[in-house]
Parts: C-alpha cells; structure tokens; sequence
C-alpha cells in the first residue's frame, strides 16, 4: 500500500496527457529531483495517483524519457551540478530514486516556468523554490550544502 506524499517520497502522473510535452515533462520532474537532491534526498514514483493510489499506465514516450540513462542525462543537461539518481520501471510505475547531492543543485538553463538559477527545495510534502533570507537559512544550517 502506498503511502502519503512527505519529505521523502513524491508522485507524479502523465497518463491524462494525451500528447505530452518532454519538456513539460522533464521540468516538472527537474524541479522534484532537484529539490530532493537540494535536501536529503528522496524517491519519485511516476503512474501512481497522489490521491487514490491507484497505479496508471503512462504514454510509452514517458516510459522511453524516464529510462535511467535517458533520465539522468536530460536532468543533468537541466543542471549547473551533478545530480545522482536511479530510474527504473516495475509494472507501469517508474521508480526515480534521488540522492542527496554534495552541492547545491540549481537551474543552468532557462526552460519552461524555470529560470536559470532556481533552486528547489523540499518542505514537508511538497517542494518549493528557495529563494531570498529562506535559501540564505538554508545554506547556513546546513540541511543543503553551500558551495
């Protein structure tokens, strides 16, 4: 049985689009991975509805830009420093485990609601950009490494 989205574990599902956008696709999931990465990392699990549970087959793109050498190079193209991550298919849902990074993680590029230099973050169950007195916090107490 699966368990609530928290700091630790999100979900994420395409199976609605009919025509997804790889690039849509991939900044959502750059803002999840990236925040993991930015605190203590985490797990995302594509086809697997927040609310109910209930599993969903995703569009067979989804399945070829999610794989793990795919994945991991898209995400890092994303990125002004390595994030670590496994991608791996059981069933219809797609396992994205993220590792802590061992600098801060932000945008290298400019790509859809993403600006070049955001920085994510995970609060509670949900992930947010760290920006202003927040970020310099952050920084300073240690929960993301600074560079």
């Amino acid at each position: 049985m699966a368990t609530a989205e928290d700091h630790f574990i999100e979900y994420k599902d395409f199976h609605r689009e009919q025509k997804p956008s790889k690039k849509a696709v991939l900044a959502n999931l750059f803002r999840e991975i990236s925040a993991f990465a930015n605190t203590s990392g985490g797990e995302i699990i594509v086809g697997l509805d927040d609310k109910t549970h209930v599993e969903y087959v995703q569009p067979d793109c989804v399945y070829d830009w999610l794989e793990n050498d795919r994945l991991t190079t898209a995400i890092n193209a994303l990125s002004d420093n390595l994030i670590v991550l496994n991608s791996k298919r059981e069933g219809v849902v797609i396992r994205i485990e993220v590792k802590e990074a061992e600098d801060v993680i932000s945008a290298r590029v400019d790509t859809l609601g993403i600006n070049k230099g955001d920085c994510f973050i995970r609060e509670n169950h949900e992930t947010v950009k760290a920006k202003g007195e927040k970020f310099r916090r952050l920084l300073g107490s240690g929960l993301i490494a600074s560079r």
